[in-house]
């Protein structure tokens, strides 16, 4: 089901695990709806600190390097700077901090009021996405206390981590295991479950170039800075299935009405 055009123009908050699942997810639909008059804020939950690059650059230097990737995507899209939260929760370890990040999260939406809210997916995969189901978790507590009416955008990310999107059988030095990608297949009904679930869709076949181009500024995830195989990048999850999701002309959601009052 394509979203109207007429939605496209209302003001969001984009909850963001790490710093580029909300430019491989939804850059596309942020940009229709920046064009269509809406206004988008992105909050970065998490640092990006743990991403898979073995001990060939310091934590520190990797966090500081996404922050400034995350605002070069937001300034290709269109975003300004002070569009952009972060919260700098450590990577890989939101769960342990979900009070205060509710406490962030409540503060966010009370300032901003949106009419929309995105959140990653209700069914991403916890042994490969655990902050993003953290991040969904959190917003959901929160929703409640606000005693307003949202608009709920769920968003997939490694939820396409599974046949019929990438091969069932990956090689013995693979980022994402077989056995992970069996698991997450039979949990995804081997694709049925996108068909039941993300039913609607943003057309952004005539700004992807644009949208390539913001993922090309999260340079420590699309390029090896050090020429090194410790340093993963993600056209190298899958042999390239995994990023070919985002690389295409639709952006797929599960749309859903909440309501306090």
């Amino acid at each position: 089901m394509n979203i109207a055009s007429s939605e496209l123009s209302r003001s969001a908050v984009l909850f963001s695990p790490h710093p580029d699942d909300e430019t491989l997810a939804c850059a596309g639909t942020i940009l229709e709806k920046l064009r269509a008059g809406g206004s988008v804020k992105i909050v970065q939950m998490t640092d990006g600190q743990a991403a898979t690059h073995g001990n060939l650059i310091t934590r520190s230097e990797l966090k500081a390097r996404r922050r400034q990737e995350a605002l070069n995507a937001g300034r290709t899209l269109g975003l300004l700077e002070s569009d952009t939260y972060f919260l700098d929760f450590e990577d890989g370890c939101l769960s342990d901090h979900a009070d205060t990040a509710a406490k962030h999260v409540r503060q966010i939406l009370e300032k901003e009021r949106p009419q929309d809210i995105f959140v990653p997916y209700t069914r991403e995969p916890l042994s490969l996405a655990a902050d993003h189901v953290a991040t969904t978790n959190i917003v959901k507590t929160v929703l409640p206390s606000l005693n307003a009416s949202f608009i709920i955008w769920e968003y997939p990310v490694w939820f396409w981590a599974h046949w019929p999107w990438v091969t069932m059988l990956q090689g013995r030095r693979a980022v994402i295991k077989t056995r992970k990608v069996i698991s997450n297949s039979i949990r995804g009904l081997f694709g049925i479950r996108a068909l039941l679930d993300l039913r609607y869709s943003v057309n952004i076949a005539h700004v992807l170039n644009v949208k390539r181009t913001a993922i090309a500024q999260h340079r420590s995830q699309m390029e090896k800075i050090i020429a090194d195989d410790q340093w993963i990048i993600l056209k190298e999850i899958a042999n390239g299935d995994f990023f070919a999701c985002f690389d295409q002309g639709r952006e797929f959601f599960r749309c859903w009405s909440f309501s306090a009052r």
